[in-house]
């Protein structure tokens, strides 16, 4: 998919069916589906046979609609199916817009979104498959019927950041939700009662361990749960073990992995690393019996330790693959008309670059394979010579001081882990210095010395200032329930750039500092990515297909935007990525951008039949 279809105007229809011609295209595919529930529901009788025919192990891939692809912003697993197999829920957006859960049910080829979900994550069924909850973008539980009507809140959010933690992830046969909440356990009724903490995450001196992913065993006493180990700061193992609700009492397994998921043939099914593995298990003894067995390679883990994998009990599994991640590029200088030329001929997974204040170079992240994984690197543009920043694996997204002599990033240990901002000297001269950790650190955008910094979370995707040289004073600044990201500081100090999908759609707003003030519009039809110019009369963004540039007045202490103007046909970045592929050179001669071939998009592989899998790989008949 394109960069600009993120805006792509929808039919009023959209909202609850994909296109006719989408139906069209893809009739075959729920064809397929249906064939498979039936070939597991019920045995094949050959006419003058008297024996069934057993189900063979398959797969077959489902390519999602040109308008939806999975959500970025569930930091877990991003698929729900029913227990039957009757109908799957992901979390997906579709043309710019706010996350939501779409359902498509086995005997209907056609994806359609779930009203009142709107960014949800962390979708969950109910034991009849009628239910869906999830976790909105302020930490709240919510449940909503498939078949429509109003999200209600089962859980409410506990405070500011902790929604960020929170994840509906188990419903019982007796109706009882079991929900992680930071790091620990909590049991509350479905019908929205009162919670108990059933085991709380030991946070003591810094390590300590965790409790994640819980799923209700069968009687609903017991319950497996992912235990993650913290030691100096890094989520250094993770087991499987047995919570016991009615205590709190936790015993590990001998089994080593993620996310478990039982299923009602006696096995368990989880994540190791990118491989899902199943297990044999009793659930009346709660033992392994068995040794666990390799399924699945190569499944996407959305930038965690969490695969993306939901199985049901009649056999079916479906996983996303990992994609090819984000494609080598290449460092461009675009001059105002568009033409191009390359700066380095190095090709590396190249984002976010961001240019020094006197234009002389660039700071690159280098993808690491995962969500908020990488290296910083720092180019020469006058050689076109790189070199390394950061070593770690685990640092991203890049920023200049206003001087030009540090450069502030992210780091963190691991999806688990608190991060923090760190800064150093651009030429590797001096130690890295720490100057923020907190949970919930996305980006910074640093602000002048004795001015304010911008600082954007994560979960509810807010943005809050804090003086530059006492980050840690935070406050909020623009929030909301819908997404605030990529801040952008005027040179002067006195504004603050950033996009929005408030209106369904990502647009390009600016607001004074400190506030308070009036919120101007700069972007129509679309925007993302502001980038000021050397003198804060001029920002630039992108909007669908094309470079923009708006012109800004500053009368009385309020802007005006006076002119918009299309630079240049922007379309060759190729990943379609929202993470800020391009800079401005601080002269106004031009821009940078990365240039490259787009990321494989990974379908839905469907398994209509593990378990011959898993004899397969066993060595059973």
């Amino acid at each position: 998919m394109r960069y600009w279809e993120f805006w792509r105007p929808v039919a009023p229809t959209s909202a609850q069916r994909v296109t006719a011609a989408s139906k069209r295209l893809r009739w075959r595919e729920g064809a397929a589906w249906f064939t498979a529930v039936a070939a597991l529901a019920f045995a094949i009788w050959p006419r003058n046979q008297t024996a069934p025919i057993a189900p063979v192990a398959g797969r077959f891939d489902v390519a999602f609609p040109d308008s939806l692809q999975l959500s970025g912003l569930s930091s877990g697993t991003r698929l729900a199916l029913a227990r039957d197999g009757s109908v799957l829920v992901m979390a997906a957006r579709t043309n710019g817009r706010s996350t939501g859960l779409w359902m498509r049910r086995a005997d209907d080829p056609t994806w359609s979104i779930i009203p009142g979900t709107s960014g949800a994550s962390f979708p969950n069924l109910s034991p009849d498959g009628k239910w869906v909850v999830f976790s909105d973008l302020q930490g709240a539980v919510k449940k909503v019927e498939l078949a429509g009507g109003t999200a209600t809140t089962v859980l409410p959010p506990t405070g500011a950041l902790q929604g960020l933690f929170r994840r509906a992830s188990s419903w019982s046969e007796s109706n009882q939700l079991l929900v992680e909440t930071l790091g620990g356990v909590v049991l509350t009724d479905a019908e929205g009662g009162g919670a108990r903490t059933v085991m709380a995450a030991d946070t003591a001196g810094g390590n300590g361990r965790y409790y994640l992913q819980p799923e209700w065993l069968p009687g609903g006493t017991h319950a497996l749960v992912s235990i993650a180990h913290r030691t100096r700061g890094a989520l250094d193992s993770t087991v499987i073990g047995i919570l016991d609700v009615a205590d709190g009492a936790v015993r590990p397994l001998a089994l080593r992995g993620f996310f478990p998921r039982y299923v009602r043939s006696g096995h368990i099914v989880f994540g190791q690393g990118s491989t899902v593995m199943a297990v044999p298990f009793s659930a009346s003894s709660r033992k392994l019996l068995g040794t666990p067995t390799r399924l699945v390679e190569s499944v996407g883990l959305n930038g965690t330790a969490n695969p993306d994998l939901a199985v049901a009990d009649n056999g079916w599994m479906v996983v996303v693959l990992a994609t090819s991640t984000i494609a080598p590029k290449r460092v461009e200088l675009v001059d105002r008309t568009g033409h191009a030329r390359p700066l380095s001929d190095d090709r590396r997974p190249w984002n976010l670059p961001r240019v020094s204040p006197d234009g002389r170079r660039i700071a690159l992240q280098e993808w690491g394979g995962a969500f908020n994984r990488g290296d910083i690197w720092i180019l020469d543009v006058p050689s076109g010579a790189f070199s390394r920043l950061t070593a770690d694996g685990k640092s991203y997204r890049p920023r200049w001081s206003r001087d030009g002599r540090l450069v502030y990033f992210v780091r963190s240990d691991s999806a688990n882990s608190v991060p923090s901002v760190l800064r150093r000297p651009w030429d590797g001269s001096g130690a890295e210095e720490s100057v923020l950790t907190q949970a919930g650190l996305a980006e910074i955008e640093p602000g002048a010395v004795n001015g304010l910094s911008a600082i954007r979370t994560l979960g509810a995707r807010d943005i809050f200032l804090a003086p530059t040289e006492s980050l840690s004073t935070m406050r909020p600044f623009v929030t909301g329930p819908r997404n605030e990201t990529d801040p952008a500081i005027s040179p002067d100090g006195q504004w603050l750039a950033y996009q929005s999908d408030e209106t369904d759609r990502a647009e390009v707003y600016l607001r004074p500092i400190p506030g308070p003030g009036a919120r101007l519009s700069v972007s129509m039809h679309g925007g993302v990515q502001a980038r000021w110019s050397r003198d804060g009369r001029r920002l630039y963004y992108r909007a669908p297909g094309q470079l923009m540039v708006a012109e800004v007045e500053y009368r009385d202490g309020t802007a005006v935007v006076t002119r918009r103007d299309s630079l240049f046909a922007n379309d060759a970045d190729g990943d379609g990525s929202l993470d800020g592929d391009y800079d401005v050179m601080p002269d106004g001669s031009g821009f940078v951008f990365l240039r490259g071939a787009a990321a494989t998009r990974a379908p839905l592989t469907i398994i209509p039949n593990w378990h011959a899998f898993l004899r397969r790989a066993s060595g059973t008949p």
